[in-house]
């Protein structure tokens, strides 16, 4: 007999409580999986940068779009 037919599959849980996430698995954008109560970024203290992320998205759509040059910096 193989072992490799009688490998169980890992399975996901929480980062913060452990909790065992077999339907629904959420996933942050930093890329770390949680359970829907400790989703929101301050129940898990998030390194993801969401100012920056944001700031990058507008620069983007400001630079396609040719409001860049008509919007005066401070």
């Amino acid at each position: 007999m193989s072992n490799s037919n009688n490998t169980k599959k890992k399975t996901v849980k929480c980062e913060v409580c452990k909790a065992k996430l077999v339907v629904m698995a959420y996933t942050c954008r930093c890329e770390k999986q949680y359970c829907i109560t400790h989703l929101p970024a301050v129940e898990h203290a998030c390194t993801f940068n969401y100012k920056g992320h944001t700031n990058k998205v507008l620069s983007v759509q400001l630079d396609n779009s040719g409001l860049a040059s008509k919007i005066d910096k401070i």
